[in-house]
């Protein structure tokens, strides 16, 4: 009875010594799991940035393609799949319990994550390379515009030439230093970007069914034309007026200079906007986006050819250009704090940060501004539609 008592009283203190040291385990992997939440949120974060970080550089990308003559290749980030999880495995033996031993508990401590899979889509359907093939209409930019973008750097990007009186057209590809910064000048001193739309004209009267005329107002008329009127003409039959639209007239924009070395007669100066309107005697041409691509990278090449030559010091540093710099690493490796780096033909380019550029520098803007509008062009039913080419598992 004495040697079964003593058996019962050393058993009791092995228990109550686990029950110590489960208690001391336990209480760091409970606060840990509160914890998890922080870690979790953080990785939310830097998925944001990386996504941002792969955006901006597939934008950079395509203007070192457009500066090679090269195709541009436009994609997006369609789907995110899978659970972010960061959680932590507690396994205890439980070994020595009855046996006894100094360590009655070896508990082992495991922390697992888990990533999502990534989807990338090609953005090559034909509604998204019209979208981006169309000339910018004068209400999308006078809507940049009273969203606080830059004029400065939205009409810089978006007008592409002029028509003179004289009915010359002047156009600004980029590829002529002296254009270019002719064209630059004049749009850094417009004073407005005043629209004026003007007077519709009548254009086809027709006759359809109820059905016919809702799935016309849904789809649209065509380019230029609108549905004015519907009118009840029969228990199943409507007519459908269609006018087209009048010239759109834009004030405070000055490009007469861009003519001066074609003198003509003086005519009125108000600009026409040719692209999605009809041209006047005078006019402005407007970039599509993939013009602004176009216009970039022939600003790039321009630069590049300078670049180039300064690292290999024949010459000094070139001039910064006015909406984008893109810089050439001549050291091949870029600064840690650049905004964006990426490697193109055996070089590395960045765009410096906003505190390391000269006073008047946009490419910042300018890229936010690019990007902007691609995303405009971007649809989500092509998105949801298309099927991804690759599927990135972090």
């Amino acid at each position: 009875m004495r040697a079964y008592l003593l058996r019962r009283r050393r058993l009791k203190r092995r228990y109550i010594r686990m029950q110590r040291n489960a208690a001391i385990i336990w209480l760091p992997i409970a606060l840990g799991a509160c914890g998890t939440l922080q870690p979790t949120g953080k990785a939310a974060v830097d998925y944001n940035k990386a996504f941002a970080k792969s955006r901006d550089e597939v934008t950079v990308i395509n203007i070192l393609r457009a500066s090679e003559r090269q195709p541009l290749q436009f994609s997006t980030i369609s789907s995110v799949q899978g659970g972010l999880r960061t959680g932590a495995t507690l396994k205890l033996p439980f070994t020595n319990i009855i046996a006894g031993g100094e360590d009655s508990i070896s508990p082992e401590v495991s922390f697992s994550s888990r990533n999502p899979t990534v989807s990338i889509t090609p953005l090559a359907t034909k509604e998204f390379v019209l979208g981006i093939s169309r000339p910018l209409s004068p209400s999308t930019i006078d809507l940049l515009l009273s969203q606080g973008w830059s004029r400065q750097v939205v009409l810089s990007l978006t007008i592409g030439g002029v028509v003179c009186q004289n009915g010359d057209v002047v156009l600004n590809g980029g590829n002529d230093e002296k254009e270019d910064e002719l064209f630059l000048e004049a749009l850094e001193q417009a004073t407005a970007f005043d629209i004026q739309p003007g007077a519709e004209k009548p254009y086809a009267r027709l006759r359809m069914s109820g059905k016919d005329a809702l799935s016309l107002t849904k789809d649209g008329v065509g380019e230029g034309k609108y549905v004015k009127s519907i009118t009840s003409v029969s228990a199943t039959d409507v007519m459908v007026e269609v006018a087209a639209k009048g010239d759109v007239e834009i004030t405070g924009v000055h490009l007469e200079r861009a003519c001066s070395e074609k003198p003509a007669p003086p005519r009125p100066t108000t600009k026409k906007v040719l692209g999605q309107v009809q041209a006047g005697p005078t006019g402005i041409i407007m970039r599509s986006v993939f013009g602004i691509y176009q216009y970039l990278g022939e600003a790039h090449a321009r630069n590049h050819r300078n670049q180039r030559k300064h690292c290999d010091g024949t010459t000094a540093a070139p001039a910064t250009p006015r909406l984008f710099d893109l810089r050439l690493a001549c050291s091949k490796s870029a600064p840690p704090d650049s905004v964006v780096s990426t490697s193109f033909q055996g070089s590395r380019f960045y765009v410096s940060p906003a505190g390391r550029v000269a006073e008047g520098d946009r490419t910042l803007e300018t890229l936010s501004l690019l990007t902007f509008l691609v995303d405009l062009q971007t649809n989500e039913a092509a998105v949801k539609s298309s099927v991804p080419f690759v599927a990135i598992a972090q």
